[in-house]
């Protein structure tokens, strides 16, 4: 129940941080928000990744060679 609370929590926050000017920050997120911060979070698992694999790539190649 708690891993649900906090990441309804942080959740919330981010879509909050979407907009900042919204009326009240106690309303609950849009689906148009839900959608953007989505998207967000593939973008930047997908930039991770590839970071990883990257790193992964170089230090193969550094084994390789050693």
């Amino acid at each position: 129940m708690f891993k649900f609370l906090v990441g309804m929590a942080a959740g919330w926050t981010a879509a909050r941080t979407i907009d900042p000017k919204i009326e009240s920050p106690w309303k609950p997120p849009t689906y148009e928000e839900c959608i953007v911060l989505g998207h967000k979070a593939k973008k930047a698992f997908e930039h991770i990744t590839e970071k990883l694999e990257e790193a992964a790539k170089e230090e193969e190649s550094s084994t390789k060679y050693k």
